[in-house]
């Protein structure tokens, strides 16, 4: 019977805590949470229409597999392959892999570009794609994936 009546001052206590943590969160940095969430929810870059949140479900604890993908609309599909712009996916690599260009579609990404994400002083020809697959999460070049898809015409 005693136990039943600790459980909540323990309880009780742990509320000033949480309330703690959370109190040392700066009105500046809540509104840049707030931002970003709008930004990821919103934002389309003047691109295909499509959102971060378009591809990154929160039931997927916001990774993209292949089999999330299979599970979108029509529509949504449509959005998440780009289809309204044409050659910037592969829905080949989408599907199979959740492999995304991330270069938009630069034939060729000089050595001394920072938006390129390949290995540094490293040239190669062709679209970067990432993968969000939890750890298997990397840039993805036609220098460091050839060997994974020898002979594909994917890259």
């Amino acid at each position: 019977m005693i136990r039943k009546y600790l459980r909540i001052p323990v309880l009780l206590c742990a509320i000033p805590i949480a309330t703690a943590a959370n109190a040392q969160m700066t009105v500046e940095e809540m509104e840049l949470i707030d931002e970003g969430f709008k930004v990821f929810t919103e934002e389309t870059f003047d691109g295909n229409g499509r959102t971060c949140a378009t591809c990154h479900l929160p039931k997927e604890a916001y990774n993209i597999f292949p089999a999330s993908i299979e599970e979108l609309s029509a529509d949504q599909k449509d959005l998440v392959l780009a289809t309204n712009v044409p050659g910037l996916e592969n829905p080949d690599l989408v599907k199979s892999h959740a492999l995304f260009n991330i270069s938009g579609g630069a034939d060729v990404c000089p050595a001394d570009s920072p938006s390129c994400f390949g290995t540094p002083g490293e040239e190669h020809s062709g679209p970067i794609f990432r993968s969000t697959m939890g750890p298997f999460a990397q840039d993805i070049t036609s220098i460091n994936t050839r060997p994974l898809f020898p002979g594909s015409p994917l890259l």
